[in-house]
Parts: structure tokens; sequence; C-alpha cells
């Protein structure tokens, strides 16, 4: 079932999504708040949620790369969409990383995912997602560039043609009106002739500097320099459809415009000081008729989302550079355009101060003069004509341009809904699915724990018919036991009889360990019992002959059933008698050790096990008698300890290292001896595991 902090993650995701998407919607479309809705959700989706949402994956997921992929896929994403979208500065490099990243990473990876496991899996269904996520970006921001740009641009190519045609036309007008007015020899147009030469000089500063600001423009969207941008055709403009230069270069980002040299500011004040040089060669009348036929204009204006905002950022924000190229022809023209007026203003001065003598000549240039300004006011009627019949072509195209990119949306949207079905779907078949191993996974946790139980339960027993360690002290006060079992029970035991005096000590070792051992090592000890208490018989050898018998019975060897087992055990057996001077010894596969004399002595055992299938070569337990002094160390084991895996290469503990320990040992207490012996086993065994049981009985007489 689903935690309520990963519900409110999926809740938060969709809302930011959703937000996130309606904003690229209302900035594609021109909607107003298209451009805060973008910004807040790719904000809050690459802050808040994506991580999030990586915690909490990688929280339930195995596959913690594919995990970490995903999310750095979906950073970079939604970070180059909300840059592109809102023409942020390094845009456009952004682009150009996550468009390398998408060929050489992820779709390399993604196939890789996707053969691997499956678009049926979780993992390969994210890795879809991720694509298609991507894939609604590259479309998005290709179908703009080309249907806001490419498209468009050639039309803008007429309309600054045009205007520049129109420009060079008014620009040798005002030369020609100037130099007629020049050759006029009446001291009374001297004042005129100053302002209409100042006139001159503005404009000239004016349209140099615009010129200068069209090149710095093009030197940086082009790559080349200034002078090699001042003499470029204007059709071999490459990235006339870059959305962000303009905005970088002129506008800046914030809410006042940026300052600097060959700014949009820079720009405004230019053309602010230059209508304000005009209106002040003007008086009455004549300057409030000028305030309002000058076309230059730098008051704040509507932005492409409808909202009031200065100059600089209604003209230029988000616009491409061929956009801004045509504002740049447009102003030129203005400007000699506002020169124009300003002249024939000056000469309807002129006419009044020339004297009659010259007015004839006068006369004739104004008729000229007004000939050539309904001429021009005509051209330039027609020029707009024409501009606005691109600029409507143009905007039919970016009409059908939005509505390509709603479909295409429409598209995604459709998409997406089938995502949203599958993963629906899915995630309901996940449920299902985890209901189900949840209640099978609770039923081996009951099976498991009532198996355990009844394990714990089969230690407390095994443990009850081992002999107590104060029992056997107190037959051998000088005697240390290891018992250390692989798993909670084991297959190795020991046991201890007193008998007319003598004491019997068995070590044994039978076949397995765990559950399957305890049974065993049960019934060798209940047949040790029997033959030893009931039975009277003492003698290791003959004990050992009767244990191997009774085994096979019990276990119904020899009996030619197919369900036969080989199940046996090793053992050491021993007797030592009353006052410790004499031991008898018999043992199957497990030897016993005297340490006597400072040299540690090794008798042999038969190289045969109790119990199992008989065969030809099987023989009876040989019987040995020895004689005992004061201070002999007696050693009976299994095999575990030699057996165990350590060190430093992960190797046998072996026979021979133990031997050695003990000859380390011999000199100090059973009690020191037990000590040392186990420390010597954990540092050898330290981050292995035990291999097998363990058992070491030692005594000294």
């Amino acid at each position: 079932m689903e935690t309520p902090p990963n519900k409110a993650v999926k809740t938060f995701g969709w809302i930011v999504a959703i937000g996130f998407v309606c904003g690229t919607l209302f900035k594609f479309q021109g909607y107003p708040g298209g451009n805060i809705l973008v910004l807040i959700g790719g904000f809050a989706f690459t802050v808040f949620y994506l991580p999030l949402w990586y915690t909490s994956q990688r929280k339930i997921t195995k596959n913690k790369w594919l995990v970490t992929w995903q999310f750095l896929t979906l950073i970079l994403t939604a970070l180059t969409h909300t840059f592109k979208t809102l023409h942020l500065p390094g845009a456009g490099l952004l682009y150009m990383v996550f468009f390398i990243y998408v060929f050489v990473v992820v779709i390399p990876v993604a196939f890789f995912q996707l053969q691997k496991t499956g678009i049926s899996s979780l993992s390969g269904f994210n890795t879809v997602i991720v694509l298609m996520i991507m894939a609604c970006l590259i479309f998005s921001s290709i179908g703009l560039a080309n249907n806001r740009g490419n498209r468009i641009a050639s039309e803008f190519f007429k309309n600054i043609s045009q205007v520049h045609n129109s420009a060079v036309a008014l620009e040798a007008r005002n030369k020609y009106l100037l130099s007629t007015v020049q050759k006029i020899n009446d001291t009374t147009v001297t004042a005129p002739l100053q302002k209409i030469t100042r006139l001159r000089f503005l404009s000239d500063s004016v349209n140099g500097y615009i010129q200068s600001l069209r090149n710095h423009l093009v030197s940086v969207v082009e790559n080349i320099s200034e002078q090699e941008a001042g003499s470029i055709e204007l059709q071999k403009i490459q990235h006339v459809s870059d959305l962000t230069v303009v905005t970088e270069e002129l506008c800046g980002y914030g809410y006042d415009p940026k300052p600097g040299r060959f700014t949009g500011q820079e720009l405004k004040q230019t053309l602010i000081a230059y209508k304000s040089a005009l209106l002040a060669m003007c008086n009455g009348s004549a300057k409030e008729w000028m305030q309002n036929s000058v076309g230059i204009n730098t008051g704040p204006g509507p932005d492409e989302d409808g909202n009031i905002r200065d100059w600089v950022f209604a003209t230029f924000e988000g616009v491409p550079v061929s956009s801004a190229l045509l504002t740049f022809e447009q102003l030129r023209h203005d400007v000699l355009s506002a020169e124009s007026l300003m002249q024939d203003q000056l000469l309807r001065s002129l006419n009044q101060q020339v004297s009659a003598t010259i007015g004839n000549e006068t006369s004739a240039l104004g008729i000229r003069l007004e000939n050539e300004r309904k001429q021009r006011e005509i051209e330039q009627l027609e020029s707009e004509q024409k501009q606005n019949r691109s600029l409507l072509e143009a905007k039919d195209e970016e009409v059908g341009a939005h509505e390509a990119l709603t479909l295409w949306f429409i598209f995604g949207l459709v998409a997406a809904g089938v995502m949203i079905f599958y993963i629906i779907r899915s995630n309901l078949i996940r449920k299902q699915l985890n209901m189900e191993l949840n209640a099978q996974k609770q039923l081996i946790e009951d099976k498991n724990r009532e198996i355990t139980d009844s394990i714990h339960y089969a230690k407390r027993i095994q443990q009850a018919i081992l002999p107590a360690a104060g029992v056997i002290e107190g037959a051998l006060p000088q005697s240390f036991i290891i018992y250390r079992p692989k798993d909670v029970v084991s297959g190795d035991f020991y046991a201890f009889f007193e008998k007319e005096g003598s004491v019997l000590l068995a070590v044994a070792d039978c076949t397995g360990h765990g559950v399957p051992g305890a049974f065993m090592s049960m019934i060798g000890k209940e047949q040790l019992s029997h033959i030893i208490a009931e039975r009277n018989i003492t003698q290791p050898a003959e004990v050992l002959n009767q244990l191997h018998k009774g085994i096979q019975t019990a276990l119904n060897q020899n009996k030619g059933g197919a369900d036969e087992t080989r199940d046996g055990m090793d053992i050491a057996l021993c007797k030592i008698h009353a006052g410790g001077t004499k031991l008898e010894y018999a043992g199957a596969n497990r030897p016993l050790w005297i340490m006597q004399n400072g040299k540690l002595i090794e008798v042999k055992a038969n190289k045969q096990a109790i119990g199992g299938l008989e065969t030809e070569y099987r023989t009876a337990f040989t019987h040995h008698e020895l004689t005992l002094h004061d201070g002999d160390t007696i050693y009976m084991f299994s095999d575990g300890f030699a057996d165990q895996f350590g060190g430093d290469k992960g190797k046998k503990f072996m026979l021979k290292n133990l031997q050695r320990l003990l000859e380390e040992v011999k000199e100090l207490s059973m009690h020191e001896q037990r000590q040392k012996i186990e420390e010597r086993y954990l540092q050898w065994k330290a981050g292995h595991e035990q291999v097998d049981d363990v058992l070491l009985i030692g005594f000294r007489l």
C-alpha cells in the first residue's frame, strides 16, 4: 500500500506538470501569464519535485543507476525547456548541450534498457516516458523556431529591403534640399540654413549609431567582426531566427533595461535626445505640430503577453534577429522622415523671410519641394501597403505555426493520456501483485516462524540430553569443552558416563549439520546410553562395534531397500580407569591426541565410520590401551575446527595448525587453554561463515 508521503509527492508532481504544460501552451499561443507559469513550473519541477521523486525512487528501486540517469535527464530537459521558452541567458549553449546529451547518452541508454527489460517493465516504461518528454521538447522547439523564425524571416527580408530603399530615398532628398538652400545668396536664410545643417548632422549621427548597433548585433549572432558585419549581405545572415541574442544584448533580464554600450536603453536615450533637439528648433504652434507629426515614439508599450512595459522590453524582448533588423531600418526611416518634416517647416519660415528679389527662385524651389513631398508620401504609402501585406502573410504563417504547434500539443496530450492509462493500469496490476506477494510472504513468514520455533525447541531438547558441564568437571576437574553449533541445533555431540569407578567420554560427529545432524546425534546418544548404561558394555572397541550395529538397525541399513541411507557418524571414545593411570580408546575416523612430556602423540582411529552400508573391507574396531602419567593432557575433537575457512587467504585451518596451537598452549591451565583456542578460532574465522559444527574437549589428569 502506498504511503501518504509518496501520494503527496505524486500530487505535487501532477500540479507542477500541469502548470508547466499550460505555461508552455500560453507562451506559444501568446496568451497572458505564459512566462510566469513556465518560470514557476520549471523552478518547482527542478528544485522541489524532482529531488523528492529521486529520493522516493532510490528507496524502492534496486536499479539505482537507472533512477539517477532518469533524474539527470529530467532535470536537463526541464532546464533546457525553461531557458529556451523564456529566452534566458545561456539558452543556446544549454540547448546544444541538451541535444548532444540526447544523442550520445539518452538514446543509447534507453535502447539498451528497453532491450534488456522491455516496455512492460517499470524501468522500461520510465525510459519511454523520458524519451517522450524529450521528443515533445524537440518538436516544440523545432516547430517554434521553424514556424516563427525561418518561415517568417524571408518576409522580414522583403520588408527590410523596402524600408531601406525608402530611407535611402529620403536621405538623398534631404541632402539635395540642404545643398539647394546653401546656394541661396541671401542673409535672411542664414539662421534657417544653420538649423537645416545641424539637422543633417544630427540625423547622420543618429543613423550612424543605429547602423553601428545593427553591426554589433550581427557580429554577435554570426560570430564575426563588426567590420565584416557592416558589409555582409542581408540574405547571408544565418541566424536570423535566433530568439535569445536580441534579448541578451539589447534588453537584459529583470525589471529595468540593460545599461551600457550598444543596448536598447542607449538607443532609447539617443532617440529621445534627437527628438528633443528637433523640437527645440521650433516655436509656438510649429512645435506642437512637430510634436504630433514626428513618428519617433519611445514611450511604454504592450509586450507579447499584453503587459505594458518599457519601450526597450516591448520592442526587443523575445524577438528574433530578423525583427530587430527590421526595427533598426524603421527607426532610420523615422529619423530621416522627421528630418524631412523639420526641413519643410523651416522652409515655410524661409518663404516669409526671403526678399522679393529671390522670391521667384524660392517659390520654384517650394513648388518643387512640395511636389517631391507629395511624391514621397505616395511612395511611403505604397511601401507601407506592401509592408502590411507582407506582415499579414507572415502573420498567417505564424497562425499556421501556432495551429501546427497546437496539433503537436494535442498529440502530446493524447500520448500523455495513453501513458497515464497504462501507468494506472500498471499500478493496479502492481498493487494486485503486491497484495498476492504480501499474502505469500506472510504465509512463508508464518511457516518460517513455526519451523524456527520448532528448531529452537529441538535445541532445548538437544541441550537437555547433553551432559552438564558441572558433571564432567566433577569427574575431570581440569577440563574444558568448546561447543559451537553451525546452526541452532548441531550434528556434533558429546557423551559422558561413570561406570564402576571409571569414566567414559565420547566425542561424535554425525553426518550433516543442522536439523538432519541433530536427529542423527539424538539417535547416536540414545544408542550409546543403551549400550553402556543398560547393557554394561564399557570396552571402547566393543562399544563402537555394538554402536555400528545399533545405528544400522535404527536406520534400516543393509536391507536392500531403495531408500537405504548411508548416514552415520565419526566418534572417538575413551575410558579412564580409576586412579587415572590407564586409558582405553577406540575411534571411528576420529583420533585421540595426548600431550605427554611436552610432545603431542596421536593415537590413530580406524578408517571407517559408524553406520552406513556394510562393505567387505570393514573390520572390528581396534582396541587401544595406554598408560598415563600425571600431567598428561588428552584432546578429542570433531573435524569442524580444522575445516574452518579463514585467514588472509581464506583457506582451511588444517590439523597441523591445530597441533601447533595445542603445543603453544600446553603449559597453560585448561581454563586458559580454552580462552586461547577460542580466541585463535575467532581470529582465523573473522568475517567468514562457519562451515561446520565445532566440538573440542580437553582434560588433564
